[in-house]
């Protein structure tokens, strides 16, 4: 009997754009751990995901430098240089003792105020920004956050 062809992450499949939630359920259930078509890790139930985390082998990926590696793509002028410098500053990509830190300022903040208004909105205005053509990049680039040491 022939191996069965699992699926695979790819967010330029038909129909993604539209409704990710079919592909992504579909990969939930038969290839929750394994490299998308731009050779990254995906990873897409919790437990797989704080495992991951957990697993002291294993550290971010410098994504400014990803996202600085994609200006190629774009033309007339246009870059990602903003997202590059900002990026770098994102708590969910530094390494301990970095991330620590900052994650006990953050979780003391939260406790303080009431954002979740401003984190949907948030939410919402960027899966907007990811409906259009240029946001493609950044579909190849965000869920790539991960390599081993």
């Amino acid at each position: 009997m022939k191996d069965a062809i699992l699926p695979t992450w790819n967010p330029f499949a038909k129909g993604y754009l539209e409704n990710p939630q079919a592909q992504l359920r579909i990969l939930r259930e038969k290839n929750p751990v394994h490299k998308g078509i731009n050779e990254r890790w995906v990873l897409l139930k919790y437990a797989d995901v704080k495992s991951f985390l957990m697993n002291p082998t294993l550290k971010t990926v410098k994504i400014s430098k990803s996202i600085a590696s994609k200006n190629h793509y774009l033309t007339d002028g246009q870059n990602l240089n903003r997202l590059v410098e900002v990026s770098a500053k994102w708590m969910l990509f530094f390494d301990p003792p970095e991330h620590t830190e900052m994650r006990s300022m953050v979780t003391r903040i939260w406790q303080t105020y009431s954002i979740t208004a401003e984190i949907e909105e948030i939410v919402a205005e960027n899966i907007r920004l990811l409906k259009t053509k240029k946001a493609r990049i950044l579909s190849m680039i965000l869920p790539t956050v991960f390599r081993r040491r």
